[in-house]
């Protein structure tokens, strides 16, 4: 009795030790977060057209003057502020400042001027479907509310020509930080996928090979790729992620 008594706790203790090691791993796993992220619902022009995902900077007290664009721009606002002047009829109305994590829509054709008015530098995510041939930008002749002001930059911008989307679509955007060490398993997606690392560098690996992928680069992922993306390195990394699918269909699906 005494021996089957004993090798009870020991089976006892044994258990208790293994959920230990397993929650101590769980919790030592290394971290993939959102920084930020978005979800516009709007409607895919003519195929073929472009999927433009541009990163913008702005100094303080940098401006763009009244202009407007051929295609509706979905903006998030990464850091600092963003300052929007809608002008209608060319009146310009109320000044309606952003923050990170704040979005903004600019439909095709509306008139505006816009900059950073903060005292730190600014940045915003500008994806676009932008149909061919049309310009993306177009200056119209109305005086600045801030003649002079330096210009923002274009910091990163990858496209990708779209030949088989049309109609209602969702277009999901989201920051992620890899930390040393992190990974998103196998996975794809239903719709078109557009990466940009902003910071550090990653690992691509999908049916195509591995890629390494640096800050500044960019990647394409096409419909149902199975890939995983992971951070070998022992500095943090950053990425942004644009993904065009079908209106109301999942985003991502789990293969492991």
């Amino acid at each position: 009795m005494r021996k089957v008594a004993r090798l009870a706790v020991l089976l006892v203790l044994l258990g208790i030790f293994t959920r230990i090691g397993e929650a101590s791993r769980e919790q030592a796993a290394p971290e993939l977060r959102v920084i930020l992220r978005s979800t516009f619902e709007t409607v895919a022009p003519s195929a073929p057209f472009d999927f433009i995902v541009q990163v913008f900077e702005q100094e303080p007290g940098a401006w763009a003057p009244p202009h407007l664009h051929s295609s509706a721009a979905h903006l998030m606002v990464l850091e600092g502020e963003f300052t929007n002047i809608p002008i209608v009829d060319g009146q310009k109305m109320a000044p309606e400042t952003y923050r990170a994590g704040d979005t903004i829509v600019e439909p095709a054709w509306a008139v505006h001027e816009a900059g950073n008015l903060g005292t730190v530098p600014m940045r915003y995510l500008s994806p676009r479907l932008q149909p061919k041939d049309a310009p993306v930008t177009i200056p119209v002749p109305i005086e600045s509310s801030r003649p002079g002001a330096p210009t923002q930059r274009t910091v990163h911008r990858a496209s990708t020509e779209v030949i088989n989307v049309s109609g209602p679509v969702d277009l999901h955007e989201t920051w992620w930080e890899f930390a040393p060490g992190a990974r998103a398993g196998a996975h794809f997606h239903p719709g078109l996928e557009l990466g940009i690392v902003t910071d550090g560098e990653l690992t691509l690996t999908s049916a195509m090979g591995t890629t390494m992928v640096r800050a500044g680069e960019s990647f394409v992922n096409g419909v149902g790729e199975i890939h995983t993306i992971s951070n070998a390195t022992n500095e943090r990394a950053r990425l942004i992620t644009t993904h065009l699918v079908a209106s109301g269909r999942p985003l991502t699906f789990i293969i492991e």
